[in-house]
């Protein structure tokens, strides 16, 4: 956004949180309560609406306070975009729309991909050894560029093979728009299908060893014959996630930067254990030990 939303952060964790919240106890508990009754959690979803909307306001004055800025940013695109048949411009609901879309897809999902991306590192030191050692060498100390992507092939397997095993969204549902048949089940039309790539990616037709941590499964030559939907954590189709690439280079670029500074171990006693709320959360978070690697002598 070409902003700094360190002030912001907190409220838009929580917010994200009580959203997630409020949309599990609804596809959970069906008999609850609509969402205009005054209920303990109907009330904190509201303030995180509004909470999400003074963020969201306060970036969108913060930038027309600046007239004529053009940071090249997705802020700076959205206010510039004009329609191409009359001209207007988004409105300000239609900005606020984008500008909350991508804070919170962007955040929750590629949050909790880097969450269980280190979690696996620290049952892995090996790997992230590994890593490391690909990170200091290409990088030599200074802050990752998107130029350095194509040097950081290791770390991007890591994140790919943590999507494999954790995928943020773990299931999603299509809807059929004919009568079809699939592995010899009748699916009528306009039948809601569950689909779930945290199973698919421990077929062990596609996955040999499913439940192994292995980043170099995504090597060209290992992969080369693997069907396309044997891995889709972006889901697919013209519903694919539109963000996939920035979140991939996005993810890298920060766990680049992690790995250079700091060695991490997960707390003694912590245990990390999915649990599959709208998305496919660490129950208990994962509590885990940063050490300066600057202080490594």
């Amino acid at each position: 956004m070409g902003i700094d939303l360190i002030d912001g952060t907190d409220r838009i964790t929580r917010s994200v949180a009580t959203a997630l919240d409020f949309l599990e106890h609804r596809i959970n508990d069906l008999p609850s309560w609509p969402a205009f009754v005054p209920t303990p959690r109907n009330l904190r979803t509201r303030r995180a609406l509004r909470d999400f909307d003074e963020v969201t306001a306060g970036i969108l004055a913060a930038r027309r306070a600046e007239p004529g800025c053009d940071a090249g940013d997705l802020l700076a695109m959205l206010l510039a975009v004009r329609d191409e048949e009359t001209g207007e411009r988004l409105t300000d609901t239609e900005l606020r729309d984008q500008v909350l879309t991508f804070m919170a897809a962007g955040h929750e999902t590629t949050a909790l991909a880097l969450s269980w991306t280190i979690s696996l590192l620290c049952r892995h030191p090996e790997a992230a050894d590994r890593l490391r050692d690909e990170v200091d060498a290409a990088l030599g100390g200074r802050t990752p560029a998107a130029a350095d992507l194509p040097r950081l092939s290791y770390t991007r397997r890591v994140i790919e093979e943590s999507l494999r095993l954790y995928p943020p969204v773990y299931a999603t549902l299509r809807d059929a728009v004919a009568d079809d048949e699939i592995g010899g089940y009748h699916i009528p039309a306009r039948s809601m299908v569950i689909l779930c790539p945290y199973v698919t990616h421990r077929h062990p037709d596609f996955w040999p060893d499913p439940e192994a941590f292995d980043p170099d499964r995504f090597l060209p030559e290992r992969s080369a014959d693997r069907p396309r939907f044997a891995w889709y954590p972006f889901l697919g189709g013209p519903h694919q996630c539109i963000g996939q690439e920035f979140a991939m280079m996005e993810m890298v670029l920060a766990l680049a930067m992690i790995a250079r500074a700091f060695r991490f171990d997960l707390a003694p006693g912590a245990r990390v254990e999915p649990r599959a709320m709208i998305t496919l959360r660490p129950r208990d978070g994962v509590p885990v030990i940063l050490r300066p690697r600057d202080h490594e002598d």
